[in-house]
C-alpha cells in the first residue's frame, strides 16, 4: 500500500495537509493506493515498443527537438544514459542530453544543436551485457537501432510564444520550437531565453496591464529552460498572494533566438494571463500543467463532476481517430474566444478537422446560454496552408511545431462564469508510441483564450487517455449482398473493442457488385465486436445489416468472417406501417423495431406540419417494440442525441406469428395508436410539441452548489402515454425540462456513482402568474409556486470521498460494465458504470465497503473490502490471476436455421447440483455459433426463447449428470460441440377461445402459461405469457410438447382456467 501523509510541504512552504485541522502530520493520510505483487520473478527481457521518429521516417523536421524511445517496462534509470542511448550521424555521436522518465518508461534524447538537412540519423540503444536493464536486471536482448531521415527544408521560421501561465511565485513561457538556452558566460547569451534582459514582465489590471502595469525587476530571479517542453520557468517573483485577485501578468520576449538563430517574431512575442495563486497551482506550471490534483493525480471526486478530458475514439497506436473534447470553464467565454489544446509530442495534428458526424458541434455548450459553434470566417490563419489543419476556414488552426490545436469559437451570447463545452474533432493520428493501461497514459493541456488572444484561464492537464500497442493479427472476410445495388453505393463496417475504440471501413459496391472483402489489421489478441447499421440502405434498397454487435474473441488471425446481407422485402414477413403526424423543425428521427435478437431502424428527416408520414418495416415472427424518437447520431461513440422540442411517444408492442406462410399481427396499445384495429399492422403516432418548461437546479446537499451533467426526469405515475420528460443539467447544475401536458408529475435526478434524489411531486398548470419568471406555465412544489426567489431544487447527496480505479479482465480494460459498493457496517449502497477506458468513480461516506464488479466472460468479481476513514481510495478490479479460463462452444439452430444474436449462458453448480450463484454469458454470432469463457466446474448451458422457453444445450453423448441441473463438466480443457438443435416441427399450435367472448367484445385478457412435471406438478422453467386485446377473437400460441397449467385473467371478470382442465377426467392441466 502507498500512503501519502499531510506532513509534506511545497517549495513555498505550503503544507499538503491543512494545519488548521491538524492535517499536516504523518498520521493524517491524504492519499492511499493498494497493489499486490505477483508470485513469480521477472525473467523477461525488456523490449523497445516504438520510437519517435519511428523507424524509417522521412522528411523529419530538423528542429523537432527530441527523440523518444518507449520501453516495454520500467527500466533501471542508472543504465539509461549517454553511454547506452545515443543518436548517431553515421558513426559520429550527436552531442545530446539523455534523460529517462521512470513514470513514462521512456528515454529522451535532446540534441544540443539543429540536425542537418537531408541526413540519415540512427537511434541506438545498447543491449546485452553492459546495456540497458529493467528493474530486475534483465538486459535488452540485443542492440537496438532505428533510422530516420531529415527534411531538405532549412529552418527560417521565426519562433513565437505559444502560451504562458503564472502564479504569485513563478511564470512559465512556452515557445513554438527549441530555443537558444546559452547560459551566462557562454556565446550567444545575449539572445538566450535565459537572459533576463530579454524579458519585460508587468502585473496589474487586465485592461491596462500592457500599457501601464507595474514592471517586475527580473534581475536575481531564477531562470530555467526545459528542453523537452520548450519552456522557460522564471521563479522567485514573490508577489503578495493577497493582492493578486483579479490581476494579470503581461510578458514580452525580445531578441531571443531559436537554435537556427531566427529572432522571435515581433507579432507573436507577448502574452497576457491571469495571476493564479501558488496554493492552487502548487508550483506546477507550463504547457501541460498543473492539471487536476497536481502530482498526486486527478481529484477523482471533482473529475467525476466536471470531466475535463480529451479522449480518442480509437486508442490504437498510429491510427487515425476522432477525439472528444470536454472543457469545463469557470471564467466565461467571449464571442471570438479560443480553446487551445496542446497535444503530446508524436501526435499528428496536421489534418485535424471538425467531426462532420457530431451533433454536439452545432451547439457546443448544449443547454448552456447562447449557441457556441466554430468560427469559420475572419481568421487569417484558417486560410493559410501551414496553419489551417485539415481544411480551410473550418474554425480550427494548428501550430505543428508546438503541436497545438486552436479552436476558434463564436457564441450568440457572451458566457459569464461557469459552463461546459464539448467539441468533437476528427483526423488526428495517434502517436506510434503506445502508453497502455499500466502507464500514466497521455494528457492534453487545455487553455481558454479571450477574443484578443490573452489567457482567460488555464484548465491544465486533462484526465489521462491511453494508446495501446498495435498487434500482428488480422480479421477479415467477405460481405455478400443478396442483390446488387444497381448503382455505386457505400456502406460502413466497424470493429470495436475496449482496447482500441471503434475502427470503421468504407466498403464500396459497384452497380452490379454483390460481394466485397474487408480486413482489419494490426490487431492485438482480445475481445472485439463487429457491427454495421441495423438497416443498410444502398441505392434506395434496404438490406438487413448486423443488427446486434457480433462478439469475436481473437487469438489468431481470421480471414473467413463472412456476412450475407439480404435485401429486406415483404416476402415471408409481416408488413408494419408506422404513421407519424406532428410539427417538426428539420428533425432527424429514427423509426425502430426491437425484437427477438434483432433491432431494425430507419432514419429520416421531417420538417414542418406532417400528417401520416409513412415508414414501412418488415418483421419476422416475434415480440417487437415499435416506436420512434430522435435519431441516434451516426458514427462510433457519438453519444446521445440532443433532445427535440417534442416528447417521443411510448413504443407499441406488436406480436408477429405464423410467418413465413401465414403472418398474423397483434397490436397492444391504446386505440389512439392502433386505430382500433389491432391486427392491421398499422400504428399511428401523433407527436405533441413540448411547450411547458420546468426550470430548476440540481445541487449538493447544501442546496446551492450545482451538480453538472446530472439527468433529470419527470413522469406521471400510472400513465400509459409516456408523456414525461427528461433533461440534463448544465455546468452550473441548472436544467430546463420540457413537458407536453399540464398535470401532476414525479420529478427526480440522478448521476452515475451518486445516490439518486428523493422524488418530489410537482403540479404543472397553465401560465397565469406573470411574476414567477416562467412564461410557459406555473409550477407548484408542495402547493407553493416555483419562482426565481423560491426555486425548484433537487438535492443529490455527494459524499466527500470516492472509491475509484479501473476494471480489467486481467489485461484489457472492461468498458461500460457495472461496479457497485455495499456498506457492511451500516446502511449504504453506491454504483456506477465504467467508462470507455474501464475507469469508474463511486462516491462513498466513511465506513467499511464491499466493492464488486461484473466482468463479461468471468461473472461477478470481488468482493474487495475497503475502509474509508478520512481519505479517498483507489482500487483496480480484475479476475483472480490464479483462475484458468476455458471455452464452452457450440451452435444454436431452430427449424434448421442458425439462431443469430441469441443470448446464452453457462450456469455454475457444485458436484452435488447446488447453484453457486455464478453465471457466465455470451451470445451467438450471425452463424449461430457461440463461445463462453468459464473456469473449471459443473455447468448447465441454456437459452431462453419466446417460442420454446428455456432450452438446454447438451454436450456430445448427452447429459453427463442426469440427476443434477448441470449437464457437463469443464476440467482442464475446452469443451466443444455443446449444441442446441430444435426442429420446426417441435412446436404445437394451441388455440385459445373464450366461450361467450362475443358478449364481452373489447375486453382484454392476460394468459399465464407454465410447463409442469405432471407427476410433481412443479414448474419446469418454461413460462409464457400472452396478452389478448379482445376476448371476442380467437388467439393462437405455439408451444413445445409437454403439460401446462393455463391461467387467464379477464378484465373486470377475474380468473379462469381452461374447460379442458376442469373436466372431471382431466388431470388438472392441458
Amino acid at each position: 500500500e502507498i500512503r501519502v501523509s499531510g506532513a509534506i510541504q511545497s517549495v513555498n512552504g505550503v503544507w499538503l495537509g491543512d494545519p488548521a485541522n491538524n492535517e499536516n502530520t504523518s498520521n493524517f493520510i491524504i492519499f492511499r493506493s493498494h497493489f499486490s505483487t505477483g508470485s513469480t520473478s521477472d525473467t523477461t527481457a525488456p523490449t523497445i515498443l516504438a520510437t519517435k521518429p519511428q523507424d524509417g521516417a522521412t522528411d523529419v523536421s530538423i528542429n523537432k527537438g527530441k527523440v523518444i524511445i518507449q520501453f516495454s517496462e520500467a527500466m533501471n534509470p542508472s543504465t539509461v544514459n549517454a553511454n547506452t542511448v545515443k543518436l548517431k550521424r553515421g558513426s559520429n555521436v550527436v552531442s545530446s542530453i539523455v534523460e529517462y522518465d521512470p513514470i513514462e518508461k521512456s528515454a529522451i534524447i535532446v540534441p544540443l544543436s539543429l540536425l542537418a538537412t537531408e541526413t540519415q540519423y540512427t537511434i541506438y540503444v545498447e543491449g546485452s551485457t553492459g546495456g540497458v536493464e529493467d528493474l530486475a536486471g534483465n538486459t535488452l536482448a540485443s542492440d537496438f537501432t532505428a533510422t530516420f531521415t531529415t527534411s531538405s527544408q532549412t529552418d527560417s521560421q521565426a519562433p513565437t510564444i505559444v502560451a504562458a501561465n503564472g502564479d504569485d511565485w513563478a511564470v512559465a513561457v512556452t515557445f513554438s520550437e527549441p530555443m537558444n538556452s546559452a547560459r551566462p558566460g557562454e556565446s550567444n547569451f545575449d539572445t538566450s531565453v535565459l537572459n533576463p534582459q530579454n524579458y519585460t514582465l508587468k502585473w496589474g489590471d487586465a485592461d491596462t496591464v500592457a500599457s501601464s502595469g507595474t514592471e517586475i525587476d527580473l534581475s536575481g530571479k531564477n531562470f530555467n529552460y526545459d528542453v523537452v517542453q520548450n519552456t522557460v520557468f522564471i521563479e522567485g517573483i514573490g508577489l503578495d498572494p493577497s493582492q493578486i485577485s483579479g490581476k494579470e501578468y503581461w510578458i514580452q520576449v525580445s531578441s531571443a533566438t531559436d537554435l537556427s538563430g531566427n529572432t522571435i517574431s515581433g507579432t507573436a512575442n507577448t502574452f497576457q494571463m491571469p495571476i493564479e495563486n501558488s496554493a492552487q497551482t502548487q508550483g506546477f506550471l507550463g504547457p501541460m500543467g498543473p492539471g487536476a490534483g497536481g502530482m498526486v493525480g486527478p481529484d477523482m471526486g471533482q473529475m467525476g463532476m466536471t470531466k475535463a478530458g480529451v479522449f480518442p475514439a480509437n486508442m490504437m497506436a498510429g491510427q487515425v481517430s476522432k477525439y472528444f473534447v470536454d472543457v469545463p470553464i469557470s471564467n466565461g467565454l467571449e464571442n471570438g474566444g479560443r480553446i487551445v489544446l496542446t497535444f503530446p509530442d508524436g501526435f499528428d495534428i496536421s489534418n485535424v478537422v471538425p467531426d462532420s458526424e457530431s451533433p454536439m458541434n452545432a451547439d457546443m455548450n448544449g443547454p448552456g446560454p447562447g449557441t457556441v459553434t466554430f468560427k469559420t470566417s475572419g481568421v487569417t490563419e484558417d486560410g493559410s496552408a501551414a496553419t489551417q489543419g485539415g481544411a480551410a476556414n473550418d474554425g480550427i488552426t494548428i501550430n505543428a511545431d508546438a503541436n497545438t490545436v486552436t479552436i476558434w469559437l463564436t457564441t450568440t451570447q457572451a458566457i459569464s462564469g461557469a459552463d461546459f463545452i464539448h467539441i468533437d474533432l476528427d483526423g488526428i493520428v495517434n502517436t506510434t508510441i503506445p502508453k497502455g493501461f499500466d502507464t500514466p497514459g497521455y494528457t492534453v493541456g487545455i487553455k481558454v483564450l479571450k477574443a484578443d488572444g490573452s489567457l482567460s484561464e488555464d484548465i491544465g492537464n486533462t484526465m489521462p487517455f491511453f494508446i495501446v500497442e498495435a498487434g500482428s493479427l488480422s480479421l477479415g472476410g467477405t460481405i455478400t449482398l443478396s442483390e446488387a445495388p444497381g448503382a455505386q453505393s457505400t456502406m460502413e463496417i466497424c470493429l470495436g473493442s475496449p482496447m482500441t475504440g471503434p475502427m470503421c471501413q468504407s466498403i464500396i459496391f459497384g452497380a452490379s457488385d454483390t460481394q466485397k472483402s474487408y480486413q482489419f489489421s494490426n490487431l492485438a489478441p482480445g475481445d472485439y465486436f463487429l457491427f454495421t447499421e441495423p438497416i443498410l440502405t444502398l441505392n434506395g434498397k434496404d438490406y438487413q445489416g448486423i443488427s446486434v454487435p457480433e462478439p469475436i474473441y481473437l487469438t489468431q488471425s481470421i480471414s473467413n468472417k463472412n456476412f450475407t446481407f439480404n435485401k429486406i422485402t415483404s416476402s415471408g414477413r409481416a408488413t408494419i406501417t408506422v404513421q407519424i403526424s406532428g410539427t417538426f423543425n428539420n428533425d432527424e428521427i429514427d423509426v425502430f423495431a426491437g425484437g427477438p435478437s434483432s433491432f431494425m431502424v430507419k432514419t429520416k428527416t421531417l420538417n414542418g406540419q406532417v400528417t401520416d408520414d409513412t415508414t414501412t418495416l418488415y418483421l419476422d415472427n416475434g415480440d417487437w417494440m415499435v416506436g420512434m424518437g430522435p435519431a441516434m447520431p451516426k458514427g462510433p461513440m457519438a453519444g446521445p442525441p440532443p433532445m427535440p422540442d417534442w416528447i417521443p411517444p411510448m413504443p407499441v408492442r406488436i406480436v408477429v406469428s405464423g410467418c413465413p406462410t401465414s403472418c398474423t399481427v397483434v397490436e397492444y396499445g391504446p386505440s389512439t395508436i392502433t386505430g382500433g384495429d389491432t391486427s392491421d399492422g398499422t400504428v399511428s403516432f401523433t407527436i405533441e410539441e413540448a411547450t411547458l418548461e420546468v426550470h430548476g437546479k440540481v445541487t449538493k446537499e447544501d442546496g446551492v452548489t450545482g451538480i453538472p451533467n446530472a439527468e433529470v426526469y419527470a413522469y406521471q405515475p400510472g400513465s400509459e402515454t409516456g408523456k414525461g420528460g427528461h433533461a440534463a443539467t448544465d455546468s452550473s447544475g441548472n436544467f430546463v425540462l420540457k413537458l407536453v401536458d399540464p398535470g401532476t408529475y414525479k420529478i427526480g435526478a440522478f448521476k452515475p456513482g451518486l445516490p439518486s434524489t428523493f422524488e418530489r411531486t410537482i403540479k404543472v398548470e397553465s401560465d397565469s402568474d406573470v411574476n414567477d419568471g416562467n412564461s410557459t406555465c406555473d409550477v407548484y412544489l408542495d402547493s407553493t409556486l416555483v419562482t426565481l426567489s423560491n426555486p425548484l431544487i433537487l438535492k443529490l447527496q455527494r459524499p466527500d470521498y470516492t472509491i475509484s480505479g479501473k476494471v480489467t479482465d486481467g489485461t484489457n480494460p472492461v468498458a461500460y460494465t457495472p461496479v457497485w459498493a455495499d456498506r457492511i457496517d451500516g446502511p449504504g449502497h453506491a454504483d456506477a458504470m465504467t467508462d470507455s477506458s474501464g475507469n469508474y468513480i463511486i462516491y462513498v461516506t466513511p465506513g467499511t465497503w464491499q466493492l464488486m464488479a461484473h466482468v463479461p466472460g468471468y461473472g461477478d468479481i470481488g468482493p474487495e473490502v475497503i475502509v474509508i476513514t478520512n481519505s479517498s481510495e483507489t482500487k483496480n478490479l480484475a479476475p483472480s490471476t490464479n483462475i484458468q479460463m476455458y471455452q464452452i462452444s457450440g451452435s444454436v439452430s431452430i427449424g434448421g436455421e442458425p439462431r443469430a444474436n441469441e443470448p446464452i449462458r453457462a450456469v455454475k453448480f457444485d458436484a452435488n447440483g447446488n447453484y453457486l450463484g455464478q453465471e457466465f454469458s455470451s451470445q451467438t454470432d450471425s452463424q449461430g455459433n457461440y463461445t463462453i469463457s468459464v473456469p473449471p466446474g459443473y455447468y448447465r448451458v441454456d437459452i431462453w426463447t419466446p417460442e420454446y422457453g428455456e432450452v438446454e444445450a447438451l454436450p456430445q453423448g448427452g447429459d453427463q449428470f442426469p440427476d443434477s441441473p448441470a449437464s457437463l463438466q469443464v476440467t482442464n480443457n475446452n469443451v466443444t460441440n455443446v449444441n442446441i438443435n430444435i426442429g420446426s416441427g417441435d412446436l404445437q399450435t394451441v388455440t385459445i377461445t373464450f366461450t361467450n367472448g362475443s358478449s364481452y367484445s373489447g375486453r382484454s385478457a392476460f394468459v399465464d402459461i407454465e410447463k409442469i412435471d405432471p407427476t410433481t406438478q412443479k414448474p419446469l422453467g418454461v413460462h409464457r405469457t400472452l396478452d389478448i386485446p379482445d376476448v371476442s377473437n380467437d388467439n393462437t400460441i405455439q408451444l413445445p410438447d409437454g403439460d401446462y397449467h393455463f391461467f387467464a385473467h379477464v378484465e373486470g371478470l377475474g380468473e379462469f382456467i381452461p374447460q379442458e382442465a376442469n373436466d372431471q377426467t382431466s388431470p388438472g392441466y392441458v
